[in-house]
């Protein structure tokens, strides 16, 4: 097939396409570049150009083709797929740095077959901290997989379809002796590179879409690329089934990679990077879900439980519990690829849920609150215009600015108090999966504080929770309805354990008499851990669920007898961690050392770590790092895996074990000797690799490196942190030397001297480790000139190690020091003892830029104690803080400003009775946000101490429409206490003045009842107009929200159901409504009728009654709810169309 375009300006493989038909300046005023990346088959795929000509109006097309003219041969090539990812990079970047326009502007990546192994590459390279590709990972708007391989299905399925590909495509077999090979070495760069992928955190900020093949129909995407293998499997991705219609076969992608109006907003500029990219150090990466299906077997969606759950408005919870975890963290995932669906189906294509799991570590990044929060806090910052004008941005500013802190409670008060609106009324779905392994002080805190948003608003957050028992949340949120959901009940009612194991390992139509019988004995004898940990570690060193054979059948048999004749001599762990497979690692010495370490990282090792680690147990004083290879290092991390792969889940490229599955290896023998043998030697081992001098050269070249980045490319108060990419070092022993001192009162007086000294031989090791810390909580600098004196600033030691580095570090802190780190951590006690040391210190100034800065945040924190002790002591309650001739603080005027909008009614009744002003500019605005956030306190408060606040305030219809619009209810009640006109219009800026609308249709929309029940007591007119004088309350109630509650209070307050302004009428809309269930279809039709007989044979203008609408929608419970109520199945529209055919029509459908 010949190419659509030529090609110009080669350079390292990246081509220019040029279109004859196009003008000669391709890049003239293009919102976007698009590059292809080609595999195999090359630029003949370029099948979806038609569709990013109708996506993207003005662009510029690159292609590059990954050099692999003989698939085997590349594929067994050392290094091949970093090495073209390489020069993708520097063709890319070259001509994004040679041409007319901006070169940050949005890139869409294209991948076809294995150059998605190359994109992912690059994408995970750019990601790093190498400075000259930095501006592709973050101008990266969208990457499309079509025809790719992500994940292993199970089995090898991987490797199989991997090699029917190529098969297919070879002319002739070649060379033979390296196929098994190559074929290998692919299917491990597949799944390898779409774990660095991930781990780069692009899906975080970028939207992913994969292309994979129908199921039931031949299409241009070959079969072997299925759901479970052409997906990735990340909770943001989209995936796109190919369609029957083969002039159109994906007509969803269009909308999902449109750009239009706005997209350079979501493009961050340079200054920004390093915003971003402090975020993204602190966000976790995605997770893969375990759905390798988008249709599951069991369905929660058919729970009455989930239909009540997912009907409800106002903050609701669905807790799914059970003792098979499996089963309900699926009834999870089913829930949230359910929603995605539903929001496309309704036209929305952002991210409009957020899913995390709590069982899931990495190495950087512990399953707690506080990642999960950054999670969160990310995802609502990049699918958001990145604008530093915004509220947030700006407030998030002030606190880097001014307080240096990101604890678990600023996150909570970005979230919650700052973002708010984000968050609640949105249409958000919130998946938080295995909370019972969440910190139960930690996760109260965050409960007990959205418990108190909901209890002050009526708009909607959809929860879903996981645990094993309903105990988790006992008490922590008596304001949010919680449905509860076991799929373990329904399940076990239809079939014993016995068969609900059989049907996960045995696939249908096998024959498995021999497995029968040995499962039967085994679910006798074992728990339910042993049992499920029995059959992973037979489904890693078997075959049997991929192509069921005798051979393997009876070798899965063989296995399950050896576990069960063992028992309980041997536990079913130390069995497969004694096992001698020759391919495993055979040195027990070596095994022990391995052990040791997993047990002294608390799971916090890469699997490449791990293989690093087999190299240096033989040296476990004096690391040796030369002749150190990539493939010597793959070549081990693949023996650990062997070993340790049916007892440790390494899919993810790390060391993750649940809880319960942990609790059974660190009760077997072996772990339990390797931790006790093992931690003194683990220990002088880390003291000596942070130390030895070719480590340390390692730290010192990348800290100046990442210095030489930092001062090129981070401008604005946020700055980088370092990221580590593919450098053969420990960075668990980085990260975990803190700790280590920090546990071990031993350890610390040992080495106290050397990490005080100057310059000393740990400062190589405080510097890189400060570089990788959180950029938010500390100095755009390091201003330590010795690693105690980097640890001490940091705040992360305990007590005891602590005061034992401070006395050997000269002159550490003072008073003022030690107070102004309590206040930062948010230790409140300790920070109340402080302040009064420092209150003795003879003449000191209580409003100095210090004490000014404790103020604004306690403030923020909420330490009501610690600012009545600061104001009674002479702090004055109206600081201004000032850097140079610049004011710092952008959104805050003053603490009681701060105070109002994030709702310290007890700080603020304080700042209030010390004599703070009550008087500032904007003070409309501040109220305005107060209003909307549901500060119904705060607002009273300062109505009752200045009545000239009421007076002062020009613009009073902002506060009570968005006090409406957002369900707050409360302060809806405050304002027209403080007689706010209930039908007060508000005008949308810029806009015509007939595009008004009041109180009552801005609740209406969303279905607020207690708001508009507020209203309507304080005399609210029911049938106002609505936007641009279309529409009543009762039309934007029952079309928009669905809700028949409020219809029904609307009715008995006066709403007039066949009001002027509803057109077309009111039963035709709700019938034809997207937007309303089919449940709530019914409620609304009885709802009217009851209140009074109407027409239900009112039609539209053209003579479409709501039965005939009914009928084209094959909705057959509204069809027989109508006729119920009188409609007539007999009339005609304008075309003469009589109903009863439309009806008999539809019945035949």
């Amino acid at each position: 097939m010949a190419h659509p375009f030529n090609y110009q300006n080669v350079h390292e493989g990246m081509e220019v396409t040029v279109d004859p038909e196009r003008a000669p300046d391709s890049t003239a005023n293009c919102l976007a570049d698009v590059v292809h990346v080609f595999g195999m088959e090359g630029p003949t795929r370029v099948s979806l150009r038609a569709i990013l000509d109708s996506s993207i109006r003005v662009k510029r097309e690159l292609t590059f083709s990954v050099n692999m003219t003989d698939p085997i041969l590349w594929g067994t090539k050392t290094n091949v797929v970093e090495d073209e990812a390489l020069r993708f990079l520097r063709g890319l970047t070259y001509f994004r740095q040679n041409i007319k326009d901006r070169t940050e502007r949005p890139i869409v990546f294209v991948a076809y077959d294995f150059g998605a192994l190359v994109l992912k590459k690059a994408i995970a390279i750019s990601g790093g901290q190498r400075g000259e590709w930095s501006g592709i990972f973050s101008s990266t708007a969208r990457l499309i997989f079509y025809e790719c391989f992500h994940r292993n299905e199970r089995g090898d399925s991987l490797y199989h379809k991997i090699g029917v590909f190529v098969e297919r495509r070879l002319p002739e077999p070649g060379m033979v002796s390296l196929w098994d090979k190559a074929i290998y070495k692919l299917s491990r760069a597949a799944t390898l590179t779409t774990q660095l992928f991930l781990e780069s955190k692009i899906t975080l900020r970028s939207r992913v879409i994969s292309l994979y093949a129908n199921k039931t129909k031949a299409g241009s995407i070959d079969e072997v690329f299925d759901y479970g293998i052409a997906t990735i499997g990340h909770p943001t991705e989209y995936t796109i089934e190919e369609g029957d219609d083969s002039s159109n076969p994906f007509p969803d992608l269009d909308a999902k990679i449109r750009f239009d109006i706005g997209i350079e907003e979501r493009n961050p500029e340079p200054s920004l990077w390093g915003w971003e990219d402090a975020l993204r150090s602190l966000a976790p990466r995605h997770h893969q879900l375990r759905a390798k299906s988008p249709e599951p077997r069991v369905s929660v969606l058919k729970a009455p439980e989930y239909k009540r759950w997912r009907s409800t408005r106002g903050v609701h919870m669905l807790y799914i519990h059970g003792k098979h975890r499996t089963a309900i963290n699926a009834a999870a995932e089913q829930i949230h690829l359910r929603w995605q669906a539903q929001q496309r189906d309704n036209g929305i294509h952002r991210p409009c849920s957020f899913y995390y799991s709590f069982m899931w570590a990495s190495p950087d990044n512990k399953p707690t609150l506080t990642n999960m929060l950054c999670g969160l806090l990310f995802q609502m910052i990049s699918t958001r215009p990145y604008d530093m004008k915004d509220e947030a941005f700006s407030i998030a500013h002030d606190q880097l600015m001014l307080q240096r802190a990101w604890t678990e409670q600023d996150l909570i008060v970005h979230i919650l108090d700052i973002r708010q609106l984000q968050l609640i009324g949105c249409n958000i779905l919130l998946v938080l999966q295995d909370i019972d392994q969440c910190s139960k002080d930690s996760l109260a805190t965050f409960l007990t504080a959205l418990n108190k948003k909901a209890s002050m608003t009526e708009g909607s957050l959809h929860i879903v929770v996981t645990a094993e028992d309903t105990s988790t949340l006992n008490g922590l949120i008596p304001d949010i309805h919680i449905d509860y959901y076991n799929p373990s009940t329904a399940f076990d009612k239809a079939s014993s354990a016995f068969v609900a194991i059989m049907a996960d390992i045995c696939p249908a139509g096998a024959k498995t008499r021999p497995i029968k019988t040995w499962m039967r004995a085994a679910t006798s004898s074992l728990g339910m851990k042993e049992l499920e940990m029995m059959i992973n570690i037979i489904k890693h060193r078997t075959k049997w669920l991929l192509k069921p054979s005798v051979i393997d059948e009876y070798m899965f048999s063989d296995l399950v007898e050896s576990f069960l004749v063992n028992l309980p001599k041997m536990s079913i762990v130390d069995k497969e961690l004694q096992s001698q497979d020759r391919h495993a690692i055979p040195d027990q010495k070596v095994r022990h050392w391995i052990l040791g370490w997993i047990a002294m990282m608390d799971f916090r090792l890469t699997r490449r770590e791990l293989g690093i680690l087999v190299y240096y147990h033989d040296s476990k004083t004096t690391p040796i790092v030369s002749h150190m290879t990539e493939d010597a290092v793959e070549h081990a991390s693949w023996q650990v895996h062997l070993w340790l792969g049916g007892i440790i889940d390494f899919s993810s490229g790390y060391a993750s074990m649940r809880d319960d599955m942990r609790e059974l290896l660190e009760s077997s023998k072996m772990f339990k000797e390797a931790k006790r043998t093992t931690a003194p030697a683990i220990r002088s081992f880390i003291e000596n690799y942070l130390v030895n001098k070719q480590i340390q050269e390692q730290f010192n070249r990348i800290y100046a490196d990442y210095e030489s980045k930092v001062a090129t490319h981070s401008k604005g108060p946020v700055m980088s942190p370092w990221i580590p990419g593919d450098e053969i070092l420990l960075f668990s022993a980085i990260r975990s030397f803190p700790r280590l001192l920090s546990d071990d009162v031993a350890f610390m007086e040992a080495l106290a001297p050397r990490l005080a000294a100057e310059n000393g031989p740990f400062t190589s090791w405080a510097k890189l480790y400060w570089a990788m810390d959180n950029p938010f909580s500390r100095r755009r600098s390091p201003t330590f000139t010795s690693a105690g004196r980097m640890l001490l600033e940091l705040g992360i030691l305990k007590d005891a190690p602590y005061s034992i580095l401070e006395s050997a570090v000269p002159h550490a802190f003072t008073a003022d020091d030690r107070f102004a780190l309590s206040i930062r951590e948010g230790n409140e006690k300790r920070a109340l003892t402080l302040f009064k040391t420092v209150l003795r210190n003879s003449g000191h100034d209580t409003n100095n830029k210090g004490m000014q800065v404790a103020l604004w945040r306690a403030t923020w924190l909420g330490m009501n104690d610690l600012v009545e002790s600061m104001l009674e002591n002479g702090v004055a309650p109206d600081p201004s803080i000032s850097s140079g001739d610049t004011t710092v603080l952008r959104e805050f005027v003053s603490p009681l400003d701060m105070a109002c909008r994030l709702g310290r009614t007890d700080i603020l009744k304080t700042l209030i009775r010390h004599g703070a002003r009550t008087e500032y500019g904007s003070v409309g605005r501040t109220l305005a946000i107060a209003a909307c956030e549901g500060h119904a306190d705060c607002l009273s408060h300062l109505f009752s101490v200045n009545s000239r606040l009421l007076e002062e305030m020009k613009d009073k219809a902002t506060p009570l429409n968005s006090a409406s619009r957002w369900g707050q209810w409360k302060v809806v009640e405050v304002l027209l206490q403080y007689r706010f006109d209930p039908d007060m219009e508000m005008t949308q800026n810029g806009l015509k003045e007939t595009k008004k609308w009041t109180p009552i249709v801005s609740a209406a929309e969303f279905g607020h009842l207690k708001t508009i029940r507020a209203l309507l007591r304080d005399g609210a007119d029911p049938n106002m107009p609505g936007y641009e004088g279309e529409g009543t309350a009762l039309s934007f109630a029952a079309v928009r929200a669905g809700s028949a509650e409020v219809v029904r209070l609307l009715l008995r307050s006066g709403a007039e159901p066949d009001h002027k302004l509803i057109s077309p009428p009111l039963l035709v809309q709700v019938v034809g409504s997207k937007d309303v269930s089919a449940g709530d279809k019914l409620k609304i039709v009885d709802a009217v009728a009851d209140y009074m007989q109407p027409n239900t044979n009112v039609a539209r203008a053209h003579g479409t009654s709501s039965i005939m609408v009914a009928a084209e929608n094959r909705d057959v419970a509204t069809v027989r709810r109508l006729l119920k109520r009188d409609a007539k199945a007999d009339m005609a529209d304008n075309q003469g169309s009589a109903g009863w055919l439309r009806l008999l029509w539809f019945w035949l459908k």
